[in-house]
């Protein structure tokens, strides 16, 4: 088991102030929207972008409907390919970010491991029988404010 000793990066100003960018990008992306539209310097690293860019792909795939323009959000999508592809490691889990088992290797997961607030066994039933079983990995507690359910 490799342990690693990164600090994670925290913003320093807002209403996050002090608060993990890669938390932010995962229940609050309108927040991570607004600084990049407002603040000229502000950037992300590779991996906070990869993490955005899956959040906001998964929004897009799940149909989220958001209380900012959604298109700002998505002009800020670095891998257009996975966007036009819809290719995320997150699923909408009763309007939650979550990923499933198969995905808990992918280095996106991986890197928000400390984050993930349930762990769900699901059973996918069709025409009766169990064509699926897997487990969830949830992130819940995001800022519905700007999720319209």
């Amino acid at each position: 088991m490799q342990i690693s000793d990164k600090k994670e990066r925290t913003l320093t100003f807002g209403k996050y102030k002090g608060q993990e960018i890669k938390y932010i990008i995962l229940t609050d992306i309108g927040y991570i929207v607004w600084c990049f539209e407002n603040i000229r310097r502000f950037k992300l690293t590779d991996e906070e972008q990869a993490i955005y860019d899956a959040v906001a792909i998964m929004i897009k795939k799940s149909d989220w409907q958001m209380t900012f323009p959604i298109w700002l959000m998505y002009k800020h999508i670095k891998n257009r390919d996975a966007f036009e592809k819809l290719e995320t490691p997150f699923i909408d889990n009763f309007a939650n970010i979550a990923f499933k088992e198969l995905e808990k290797d992918n280095p996106i997961c991986k890197s928000i491991e400390k984050y993930i607030t349930s762990k769900t066994h699901r059973s996918n039933i069709a025409g009766g029988f169990s064509a699926d079983d897997f487990v969830v990995y949830s992130i819940e507690n995001f800022d519905e404010s700007e999720h319209v359910l």
